[in-house]
């Protein structure tokens, strides 16, 4: 509804969940909603704007989905250590949430998780992370991690079919795509500078951001930097 901006900040040490009310509410100092001596990150609004899902190594070193209610600030646990859990977003209902996932060493790949039964699934065994949902619910655009542990294309997986394609494939890293309002393209980071002057494109460049055009039948028609 944007009136509350949730983000990640770690003044103690630990990297905690921050919410923050946003102008033309009173401006009042940002509430501590996921707070413990381990790490959290990557907030996610659920589509009501009652909870919030995230990732929190309070159990598990290596990451595990966790939900909590804003109003009350209670939270629970959603997974365990059987896996190294990263990136939720929600569908449109609410009802599951979609995320990556590695088990063992594998490479990540998209999982749904049910919240009520808490029943699990994996939508594509494609290696995949970072995933974000389109807004009518039918395509997640993600990641495709190389063996170096870097991504150079995003790809897109179509949940009506269950069938992935690649939807653009770069020279160098991309990062953290995200759907425009519309549906209508991917918003995403890119490293295509080598800035350091190492003679190589990481993420130890400069970022910037792209816009990734896709048309009804989940092509790519154009894409054109943004900064």
């Amino acid at each position: 509804d944007e009136r509350s901006l949730a983000y990640v900040a770690d003044p103690d040490g630990h990297a905690d969940i921050y919410l923050l009310s946003l102008p033309p509410a009173p401006l009042t100092p940002p509430r501590r909603l996921a707070s413990s001596p381990a790490q959290e990150r990557s907030p996610r609004f659920s589509p009501d704007g009652r909870r919030i899902a995230y990732i929190s190594t309070l159990d598990d070193a290596f990451g595990d989905l966790w939900v909590v209610e804003i109003s009350s600030g209670k939270a629970r646990r959603l997974t365990d250590r059987e896996t190294r859990d990263a990136d939720p977003v929600w569908t449109p209902d609410g009802r599951a949430l979609i995320f990556s996932a590695a088990r063992g060493e594998a490479p990540p790949a998209l999982e749904r998780l049910e919240l009520k039964s808490g029943l699990r699934e994996t939508l594509a065994a494609q290696p995949a992370r970072e995933p974000d949902l389109s807004p009518d619910g039918r395509l997640v655009v993600f990641c495709e991690p190389d063996e170096d542990g870097l991504s150079r294309a995003l790809g897109l997986l179509d949940l009506r079919t269950g069938e992935t394609k690649t939807l653009l494939r770069t020279a160098s890293p991309v990062a953290s795509p995200r759907w425009d309002r519309e549906g209508r393209g991917v918003i995403a980071v890119h490293y295509s500078d080598d800035t350091n002057r190492d003679d190589r494109l990481d993420t130890k460049d400069r970022r910037a951001l792209w816009y990734h055009a896709v048309d009804a039948e989940s092509a790519l028609i154009s894409s054109r930097p943004l900064t």
